[in-house]
């Protein structure tokens, strides 16, 4: 086998009778033999590993969801608009929005209004517009009732 020390300048001669000196009374410590008091297992054969417990599974099918009851309209205010930031709001309120759709509903009967009216809204909203007008009529004024509209 190869002599595994590193070589490099060799000592003084004096360095090396400093070491004879130093080292001239060691005596090697004597050989022990290793004393094992338990059975070592063999390293080949690894311990058998725990089996995961088996997972259960659900028998019984899980509870239908509850059906999803549109929440209650909010009563509506004049002045109000709620789901806008103010700024929008003012901007409306003072006219500064470019109306980017117009529905008139004038003498339409309040169930062909409103199919009118959910289909210009869907329409408008799947465009991106953000301003619409919808025109509504004020009734028939001989009877003196106010609009189908106004009364929904």
């Amino acid at each position: 086998m190869a002599d595994k020390r590193v070589k490099g300048p060799r000592a003084a001669p004096e360095d090396d009778a400093l070491w004879a000196l130093v080292t001239r009374d060691v005596k090697p410590l004597p050989v022990r033999e290793a004393r094992i008091d338990h059975p070592v297992p063999d390293p080949a054969a690894p311990p058998p590993k725990a089996k995961p417990a088996p997972r259960s599974y659900r028998t019984t099918p899980l509870p239908e969801p509850a059906p999803k009851t549109p929440a209650a309209a909010r009563e509506l205010r004049h002045g109000a608009a709620p789901g806008l930031d103010r700024r929008t709001q003012t901007n409306m309120r003072r006219g500064k929005m470019a109306v980017e759709g117009r529905l008139d509903l004038h003498g339409m009967t309040q169930t062909v209004a409103h199919n009118e009216l959910i289909g210009f809204i869907t329409r408008a909203y799947g465009q991106g517009k953000r301003c619409v007008l919808v025109i509504t009529g004020k009734g028939t004024r001989d009877t003196g009732e106010i609009g189908v509209l106004r009364q929904a």
